[in-house]
């Protein structure tokens, strides 16, 4: 699924994000809604909050198969990964309630923003988010404009 666009949301007092009904209501046909999503969330320090459909987390992690002869650095890097990596399952009102470690680490107040960034969403605290609205706008002009585009040279 490719997610595009972004939204303001508000975080509920029980830590619950709303997840944009566009973003939720893909199924099999538009008469018939897929059924309620479980989603992986991962908090980079300082953020954003980025939450991938479990079916994708796990066709990206495929890609990387375990081993028993790994290397130190590899084993550590996946133990970072996936212990910080938390599911969470979507109620039938579309929400995903969030752990406030969760909130924490990526930096999120209760205002925030919900953005596609092609195969995850990234969510943003609103007032950090705001804040790079210029800059941001700058590297789509540049990335839209260089030659080889968006990493095809």
């Amino acid at each position: 699924m490719l997610f595009l666009g972004k939204s303001e949301h508000t975080i509920d007092e029980k830590l619950r994000l709303s997840i944009p009904a566009r973003y939720r209501l893909a199924g099999p046909s538009a008469e018939e809604p897929a059924p309620p999503m479980t989603w992986v969330g991962i908090a980079l320090e300082g953020g954003p909050l980025r939450l991938y459909r479990e079916e994708d987390f796990a066709k990206l992690s495929e890609r990387y198969q375990d081993g028993l002869l790994q290397s130190a650095d590899v084993a550590r890097a996946e133990l970072d990964l996936y212990s910080s990596a938390e599911l969470l399952r979507m109620d039938g009102g579309g929400r995903v309630t969030l752990s406030r470690d969760m909130m924490d680490t990526a930096g999120l107040g209760r205002a925030v923003v919900v953005a596609g960034a092609k195969s995850r969403l990234e969510v943003w605290d609103k007032a950090r988010w705001d804040a790079e609205e210029q800059s941001r706008r700058g590297r789509v002009r540049e990335l839209i404009t260089r030659p080889e585009g968006l990493g095809r040279g």
